[in-house]
């Protein structure tokens, strides 16, 4: 599985037509009807410790997950690592 996941994440970079679309990320969030502080303790249950900011950052686009953070962030939102990866439409 961990080599499924490293390859996903290599296909992910190859296809420069993706962004990380951070909205997905904050409509996952809102449809489990969840904060940024309480997604933010269910994470640190999974093994990922982030901070609000850092949720904060991911959600406005200023920054993006790294490869371990989006695996446990699809894990936890039972997604794919390639579903915030979408296109972005304005």
């Amino acid at each position: 599985m961990l080599s499924y996941f490293w390859l996903e994440i290599l296909l992910i970079k190859t296809e420069r037509d993706k962004m990380f679309n951070a909205r997905r990320l904050r409509e996952c969030r809102l449809k489990k009807g969840l904060t940024q502080t309480e997604l933010m303790f269910e994470l640190d249950k999974m093994g990922l410790r982030v901070s609000r900011c850092t949720l904060l950052n991911w959600e406005s686009g200023n920054t993006i997950p790294n490869a371990n953070a989006l695996n446990v962030l699809a894990g936890y939102f039972n997604k794919s690592i390639k579903y915030f990866f979408a296109h972005k439409h304005n």
